[in-house]
């Protein structure tokens, strides 16, 4: 009898979707996407596993709604079992999948029913028939498809069996040391006796990492016989290609690699050797900077300068090029700039389209991870908009905004799918190749810089006239932005950092490239800037003398001399020169720093007095000596004491006259105040106020 049902085995099955909803990636929409159609079910979807084919045409997968809950879906988008499960698990060989229900584990077949109830307190996944169960507090027991106790005890531990049929088992003993692990069969008899400190599964291979100390580890075979006596001070289990990473005792620079089920070494490296193996490819340099072949090879490829780890998913690696020459490779000469784009475990490398300008990357500047069986890497494209690339650099899929919704297309432009409408629904902004827009603080746009230049230039002028009044505080200027006049320390309204770009611990080691970017944006938002205030105030002053000093390690700063609103009074203490400038120093400077890692690059905003302006005038006449001191009124363990302070006191204006000479004083004291950065401002308040002789300058 002719069938119409496909062989599942030429079918594809369905791939996933996953497009932001909003700017920061903080929100999104996952798609199925099968057989040129589009789905997604009312709840949403936060997390679909890999789908498997139902054996009636179809299929099926473990997904979580939006909501939290687990359930099972097609590829219609049609729920197999509503999302009510606090925890669903993909398919397992024996075509069973293990789920969670009220704090209770069963199983579901293929079709979405319900196989064994959940009765259980947890479960592994079933094969060769069987699997374990957990029935109590550290009671692990084997069960068939007819949950038939397949085992004559309860185990401490028992984990999932390999591919041949055994698994590691822990004895349900109450001895007070360290539990020891060995390996049973499927009917639950002991087939390497429990007497390791440490073992990991079989999996699919015909041997195993143990340990009898904890320290030492090497390969057991099936029988419990040692393929590699223990030697090394770690050991993973073997991986897809059936190797398995190790590392020597008291390795650091070298000492790492991988070796096969042998027993034998076919990967020596240092300790940049990534534990991540994938389609027979791992990183061995910094950051995917360089790859190996499972054969120990280099893999033949451009000079990188990022490199994600290979996926099983997509069959590649996203990487970027560093700058060199033209390099003759498989997809074509390397351009000299870097570049992003897809290398094969083969080392061709395929530069991304032209029309690509960056990876997508997520909410925390890192490359968005691979979906399930969807081998298609998201990138930004030069418009602004989303496009996903298969292997080869062909854009398979585009995502377009309007601000209320987002459209799925195909490689044609048909219409996949169209989100709901929402508010702020754009396209996520770029992180490698960020606008100088996304770095100003405090301002829209850069425009913004000439109001900002003006309220700092009326505070700066309010703390001047307020220190020739031989005032100690100013009054908050009137013109502030709202809310100003509550800052804690209004001092602070003269110094405005109004560009940042920084480089975080986390991204300055893979994402080293990106400094020279974040030092280029600075730069030009520096000169962006200053071409903004010069259209206002006119040509600026490089180095201005008499500015206040910019923070640290500030430098090419650029200044523009404002004469003052109103001239200063004449101070209540007395009249003083006003022969000097009426006029602020109004000053834009660039600052880099570096510490623990990590890196950032600034624009600062000041407004300060014009170096001289408040100075005082020199003294009236003569200083008189300070009063005599009756020897008896002190010990003579206060003579030096007494001897400094009078040596001090002389240096100043005698009584009559000392008067406006503090009042002055302190006016410039409090404009030192005022221009020094908040976290140093108390420390040169007090040492001031020390030196004049006043109580704190406030």
């Amino acid at each position: 009898m002719h069938s119409d049902r496909p062989d599942e085995s030429d079918l594809q099955a369905p791939w996933l979707a996953s497009l932001p909803l909003e700017p920061g990636y903080q929100d999104a929409a996952l798609v199925i996407v099968h057989q040129g159609r589009a789905a997604v079910p009312p709840e949403g979807l936060a997390q679909v596993l890999r789908f498997h084919a139902d054996g009636q045409g179809g299929w099926i997968a473990a997904a979580r709604a939006v909501q939290g809950r687990w359930g099972y879906i097609d590829s219609e988008g049609r729920w197999r079992v509503p999302p009510i499960l606090q925890k669903a698990y993909s398919f397992s060989t024996d075509g069973l999948a293990r789920f969670c229900q009220d704090g209770r584990w069963g199983f579901l077949d293929l079709a979405g029913r319900v196989a064994i109830a959940p009765t259980y307190d947890n479960a592994q996944p079933f094969r060769h028939g069987v699997c374990a169960v957990q029935v109590g507090k550290e009671a692990w027991r084997i069960i068939d498809r007819h949950e038939t106790t397949r085992s004559s005890e309860d185990f401490r531990e028992l984990g999932a069996f390999g591919a041949n049929g055994l698994a590691r088992a822990t004895p349900r003993t109450e001895t007070g040391s360290a539990p020891l692990h060995g390996f049973v069969d499927t009917a639950g008899q002991w087939v390497i006796a429990p007497r390791f400190r440490s073992a990991r599964p079989f999996g699919e291979w015909p041997s195993t990492a143990a340990s009898l100390d904890g320290n030492h580890h090497g390969l057991i075979d099936a029988a419990g016989r040692w393929v590699l006596a223990p030697h090394y001070a770690a050991l993973d289990e073997f991986n897809a290609d059936g190797l398995a990473f190790f590392a020597e005792h008291n390795a650091w620079d070298e000492g790492y690699g991988y070796l096969d089920v042998q027993g034998q070494v076919v990967i020596r490296s240092g300790r940049h050797l990534s534990r991540q193996m994938a389609c027979g490819v791992v990183a061995h340099q910094p950051h995917g900077r360089g790859f190996l072949c499972a054969d120990g090879m280099p893999l033949p490829a451009p000079a990188l300068s990022f490199g994600t780890d290979f996926s099983s998913e997509r069959g590649f690696a996203v990487v970027r090029t560093a700058a060199q020459p033209g390099h003759p490779g498989g997809g074509g000469p390397v351009p000299a700039l870097p570049a992003w784009g897809i290398l094969h475990p083969d080392g061709r490398w395929v530069p991304a389209p032209a029309q690509l300008l960056e990876p997508l990357t997520d909410g925390d500047g890192w490359l968005v991870a691979p979906q399930p069986d969807t081998p298609l890497v998201p990138f930004i494209t030069r418009d602004g908009q989303t496009a996903y690339v298969n292997g080869d650099g062909a854009v398979v899929w585009r995502a377009h905004y309007d601000g209320q919704q987002v459209a799925l297309l195909d490689a044609d432009g048909t219409l996949l799918w169209r989100s709901g409408v929402q508010a702020n629904c754009w396209p996520p902004r770029p992180f490698f190749h960020s606008p100088l827009t996304d770095h100003l603080e405090g301002l829209q746009t850069l425009d913004g810089i000439v109001p900002l230049a003006h309220r700092l230039l009326v505070e700066a002028e309010a703390r001047c006239h307020a220190c020739a009044r031989g005032l100690r505080e100013a009054e908050p200027a009137a013109d502030l932005a709202p809310g100003a006049d509550s800052d804690p320390d209004p001092g602070a309204r003269t110094l405005r950092r109004v560009v940042y770009a920084g480089l975080s611990e986390s991204h300055s080691g893979p994402y080293a490239f990106l400094a020279a970017h974040l030092e280029g944006v600075v730069k030009d938002a520096h000169a962006a800037l200053a071409q903004r205030l010069s259209a206002r105030y006119g040509p600026p002053v490089s180095a201005p003398p008499g500015a206040a000093a910019p923070p640290p390690g500030g430098n090419a700063a650029l200044g523009w001399q404002v004469p003052l609103s109103q001239p200063l009074a004449q101070s209540p203490a007395g009249p003083e020169d006003r022969s000097g400038p009426q006029a602020l120093w109004l000053t834009l400077y660039p600052q880099a720093g570096a510490r623990d890692g990590e890196a950032w690059w600034e624009v600062w905003l000041a407004a300060s007095a014009v170096q001289g302006m408040l100075a005082p005038p020199a003294p009236a006449g003569p200083m008189a000596p300070p009063p005599a001191v009756p020897a008896h009124a002190h010990s003579h363990a206060e003579d030096e004491a007494t001897s400094r302070q009078s040596a001090s006191d002389a240096a100043r204006p005698a009584a009559a006259a000392r008067g406006p000479w503090l009042a002055l004083m302190a006016g410039v004291a409090a404009v030192c105040v005022l221009a020094t950065p908040h976290p140093l401002r108390t420390w040169v308040r007090h040492t001031v106020s020390s030196v004049l002789g006043r109580p704190s300058l406030g």
